[in-house]
């Protein structure tokens, strides 16, 4: 110890100094250590250490201060199992997390559907719509009731990655939580751009598997074809029917005159609406098919193919039409066509000039084209060209290539 005054050494139990005599100080007792002041525990903390408990303020600080006191007073008064309503999440959906910033949602979300839209590929179309509307409520559900516990679980993570970060520096954390919370228009733009990636690999999903199923539906067709033009070569090689139609082997079409009792211009009541039909056999020799079709839409001043009005329907009703291709019976019946299987039959047209989806139900009199029945009857398929209507009485909208039989002309398959 040292005087204060001229710097010489005290002795512990002098009270003057022994070199200009100034008193000497006593310090009084202390019951135990000195507190520092609240200042000098500020002074003595490193620069930018970390307060021991941060934990509503850290929370209130990542969502934002708009929507802090609804999220704390949501996450307090969350029930046992952490439910507690959120009309945002419900409506906005995938839209809101991204808002969020929970990315890991959307994707998550995304991911099952993609799982679901594989399961539809192979149920019926009914069923997939079902599925779909379910898991779209669901979706809507699910995070109207658990989003703000999602949302609690994201901001706790992330605020636990910063402060791992940045252990000693309490600033940064602030700054990084700031920054990683809140809410983002971006992030609603990201999420759209997710949700259009998920539709894009969706369509490129039935894409595919819809080409599979054609491609094999032709085969299975074609092979169908084959195997009635076997048939129907026996059949001509035991000599079936001396008057029957035969094609050549250079790809044209020869056939002999009807019989005279077959009427070739009879007009009938060719669907529900009272149109009229004309049910005939060829007696052109000698052409191609295509020259066939051309001679047949001519010689009955049709001006409209089969593809003309599957494309533009609503616009050509009650109009004349032309298809020329491989027919055979069907048991389709619906739509404006429903209830008429006991005066008509149906057959399945395949145009030669068009791909799968572009076949036609074709609904003829039973009464009235009895030899067209009999004949695919008993070879499975024929060449046909043939005049079609859709009647607007019978027509309903989605309803499909379904059409009434106003005439027809056909060859038998060999």
């Amino acid at each position: 110890m040292y005087c204060t005054q001229c710097g010489t050494a005290l002795g512990e139990n002098g009270n003057f100094c022994p070199g200009c005599g100034t008193p000497v100080a006593k310090a009084k007792p202390s019951a135990g250590p000195m507190e520092p002041s609240p200042s000098e525990q500020r002074s003595a903390e490193p620069s930018g250490s970390v307060p021991e408990a941060q934990g509503d303020e850290e929370l209130r600080l990542f969502v934002g201060e708009k929507k802090a006191n609804y999220y704390l007073k949501k996450w307090k008064n969350a029930k046992k199992n952490n439910q507690s309503w959120n009309w945002a999440a419900f409506l906005g959906g995938f839209l809101w997390a991204g808002y969020r910033k929970m990315y890991h949602v959307i994707l998550i979300g995304t991911g099952i559907f993609l799982v679901f839209d594989i399961i539809t590929l192979f149920l019926s179309q009914e069923w997939a719509d079902r599925i779909n509307y379910g898991i779209t409520t669901a979706t809507g559900v699910v995070l109207g009731l658990s989003g703000n516990y999602y949302y609690s679980l994201t901001a706790k993570k992330k605020i636990d990655k910063i402060k791992a970060a940045f252990p000693n520096n309490f600033e940064k954390q602030q700054t990084e939580i700031k920054k990683q919370g809140g809410g983002s228009w971006k992030g609603v733009f990201i999420s759209v751009a997710i949700l259009l990636g998920y539709l894009i690999i969706n369509m490129g999903l039935f894409t595919a598997y819809d080409s599979y199923v054609q491609r094999n539906e032709v085969k299975s067709a074609a092979a169908a074809d084959d195997r009635s033009s076997d048939q129907a070569d026996d059949s001509d090689n035991a000599g079936e029917d001396e008057n029957s139609d035969t094609a050549s082997s250079d790809g044209t079409v020869s056939t002999d005159t009807p019989s005279a009792e077959a009427d070739d211009s009879s007009e009938v009541a060719a669907d529900p609406a009272d149109e009229t039909a004309e049910a005939t056999t060829t007696d052109e020799a000698s052409m191609t098919y295509e020259q066939a079709f051309d001679n047949y839409m001519q010689e009955n001043g049709i001006r409209l193919t089969a593809k003309d009005v599957q494309f533009d329907m609503k616009n050509n009703l009650d109009q004349d039409f032309a298809i020329f291709g491989t027919a055979e019976l069907d048991t389709y019946y619906n739509y404006g066509f429903a209830d008429i299987e006991d005066e008509y039959f149906s057959v399945d047209i395949t145009p030669f000039d068009g791909e799968y989806g572009d076949n036609w139900n074709l609904y003829f009199s039973r009464k009235d084209f009895g030899e067209l029945f009999d004949t695919l009857k008993a070879n499975g398929t024929v060449t046909i060209a043939a005049t079609g209507i859709i009647p607007s009485s019978v027509y309903e909208d989605d309803q499909g290539n379904l059409a009434a039989a106003k005439q027809a002309t056909w060859w038998k398959n060999n």
